[in-house]
């Protein structure tokens, strides 16, 4: 079979070999169109080549003007371009965000008065305000379960936004109205066995600089505290202007902190930018409850110390 198979092949190389030998005129012929062919398509390639060059040459130029802040931001920034990139990342943000005027916010302010509970106002706010943009729903939540419940904070007396955080994520929170506020710690302790209406699966922290803030608040509502002189009692209105305030004042005393919610930035009709800021004093102190202070600052820390401690935001997985 082997042989055989030989045999098979040499004649058909042979018969191969005679029909190229008759046929030798036209097989010129036909290997010069090719070769003609060849020719003209390798003469079309290198000339589509070359004008393919020409206009790829051209793109960078035009294109790198209008190339968007946003792809220029994936790029790797070379130090002496730093500052240029923030203001491209920051012009890709809303130049104004109110989450009281998008109804995220509950534009009810509420009256701790003589209650320390500023700590657990801002909390609260910040839950309500989550629970709304996930559920599109508008609660009021109980600010007296944590003065009463959250053992790790001291009630009226002060307390810490980061563990009030805390305790909602493992046991949630109650509704305004079966747990209503009290203005003072309630002296029966924490009355439980409420029906949780809201919760979180925990909360992010954001690093102390302004372009981090704004980066969050473009998001939703934040926590922070505030270095509190005792003239912001006063305030009327307008943009705050503080930004250097010593931690103690001349007297020896310390400057209070207080906590508060971000609920949007923006500037005024004389370019002045400014953080939003829901106080917890009612609606008789400032614009309505609201106060405004000075955004993007010099001084590291920002007005009243708004980066001194990582601002705080609860979040649902």
């Amino acid at each position: 079979m082997k042989l055989q198979s030989r045999r098979n092949l040499g004649a058909t190389g042979g018969h191969r070999f005679g029909f190229f030998r008759r046929n030798h005129k036209l097989n010129a012929a036909m290997i010069i169109a090719i070769f003609t062919a060849v020719g003209f398509l390798i003469w079309c390639m290198s000339k589509n080549r070359t004008e393919r060059e020409h206009v790829v040459n051209e793109i960078p130029m035009a294109s790198s003007k209008g190339l968007s802040a946003l792809a220029r931001a994936n790029e790797p920034i070379a130090d002496t371009q730093k500052g240029e990139a923030k203001e491209d990342m920051r012009s890709l943000r809303r130049s104004k965000v109110d989450w009281v005027e998008a109804g995220v916010v509950s534009p009810v302010v509420r009256q701790q008065k003589h209650c320390g509970c500023c700590w657990a106002m801002a909390t609260v706010a910040s839950v309500e305000a989550l629970h709304y943009m996930k559920t599109n729903q508008s609660i009021m939540l109980s600010v007296q379960q944590l003065i009463d419940c959250d053992t790790k904070n001291n009630g009226c007396n002060a307390g810490r936004s980061e563990d009030a955080l805390e305790y909602i994520r493992k046991n949630g929170l109650w509704s305004e109205s079966s747990y209503p506020y009290m203005y003072q710690n309630n002296s029966l302790g924490c009355k439980g066995n409420k029906t949780v209406v809201s919760r979180i699966s925990g909360f992010e922290t954001v690093s102390g600089t302004e372009e981090a803030l704004e980066k969050a608040v473009a998001k939703q509502p934040v926590i922070i505290r505030l270095n509190w002189p005792s003239s912001m009692h006063n305030y009327k209105g307008g943009i705050i202007e503080y930004e250097d305030l010593p931690t103690t004042l001349p007297n020896g005393t310390e400057l209070r902190w207080r906590a508060v919610i971000i609920v949007g930035y923006g500037t005024d009709s004389n370019g002045i930018k400014y953080w939003r800021f829901k106080n917890s004093w009612g609606e008789t102190w400032g614009e309505g409850g609201y106060g405004r202070i000075r955004r993007h600052v010099h001084n590291g820390q920002g007005v009243l110390s708004i980066c001194a401690y990582p601002a705080l935001y609860p979040v649902v997985w």
